[in-house]
């Protein structure tokens, strides 16, 4: 019988013959074309779901309107928190709260897709009382008004009753409203006595009253355990400079050492932008360049003790 020559276009399967090596070579690399693909398919599989894990790092979610929130208020919010969660407020108050944050870790922020959220602490406290370690405030107006029925604790922010650990402070609106002050007694954006990364902030004063010496001071802290602190970048360039205008001193640190404040801008400041003193003699040591004091009344840096 003779050779019998198959149509290699035929899908007639009755009759094979032997793969040449042309053909091997071809599925060769169909097989690593749809392991490629397959591959691909199963990174992008892979982003989108850690795309989708860090969209949904939110544990609690505020809002005033009760529309979307487990909460209508942050303090509710914040008393159920377990460490280390994080709490987003949508920006549907004003919350006129005086919060007290006591769990460790938290991360209260600002809903990324909405404008900034107002705390207004009105004159019976300070809007945040921070109490606890590695808390973390980003994207709030926060508000605080020093008027004739205000009570002794004057700070917007307060974290003056921790003497260790660590506070992130980003990314706000810092206002102190100052309507009357007949005992001249001073208003603080932030009091912190732990060691604080206080960047991207805006630090003003709202003065009503009629002597225009203004009380507020930006940040202060009165204890080492502040050593160590940024105010505005860090030595590898992360963070951003904070803005103080309008106010007495912008920044006062007494007895902590190892300070940074770099690229930050005052504006408006009666008396010293950067306050460096301490009470125990030793000579502390801080870093203060980089930083806009060209539209002030104040005398820049100063300190006693202190090494610059």
């Amino acid at each position: 019988m003779g050779r019998v020559d198959t149509d290699p276009l035929s899908t007639d399967t009755s009759s094979t013959t032997e793969p040449t090596s042309q053909n091997r070579s071809s599925y060769a690399m169909n097989v690593q074309k749809l392991l490629r693909t397959s591959l691909l398919s199963v990174l992008a599989l892979l982003l989108v779901g850690g795309l989708a894990t860090a969209q949904a790092q939110v544990d609690r979610v505020v809002d005033a309107s009760d529309n979307t929130g487990n909460f209508t208020t942050i303090q509710g919010a914040i008393d159920a928190a377990d460490p280390n969660e994080v709490i987003e407020v949508k920006a549907t108050g004003p919350y006129n709260e005086n919060l007290t944050v006591d769990v460790s870790g938290l991360t209260i922020r600002r809903d990324p897709d909405g404008d900034r959220p107002v705390v207004n602490g009105g004159t019976s406290g300070p809007a945040f009382d921070i109490t606890t370690d590695g808390v973390e405030i980003d994207g709030f107006e926060i508000r605080r008004e020093l008027g004739s029925g205000a009570s002794n604790n004057k700070f917007v922010i307060n974290a003056g009753t921790r003497t260790g650990g660590s506070l992130t402070i980003t990314d706000n609106v810092i206002i102190g409203e100052i309507t009357s002050n007949s005992a001249d007694e001073d208003l603080f954006g932030v009091r912190s006595n732990v060691t604080a990364d206080i960047t991207g902030n805006t630090f003003e004063s709202e003065n009503s009253k009629e002597d225009p010496d203004d009380t507020m001071f930006g940040v202060k802290a009165s204890n080492s355990g502040a050593g160590g602190s940024v105010i505005g970048i860090d030595d590898s360039g992360d963070g951003e400079g904070n803005t103080f205008k309008g106010m007495r001193v912008g920044l006062q640190y007494s007895d902590a050492d190892n300070i940074t404040v770099r690229g930050n801008n005052f504006t408006n400041i009666n008396d010293e932008e950067v306050k460096f003193f301490n009470d125990s003699g030793v000579v502390l040591e801080a870093t203060v360049e980089s930083n806009d004091f060209g539209n002030s009344d104040g005398s820049g840096a100063v300190g006693e003790g202190v090494v610059f």
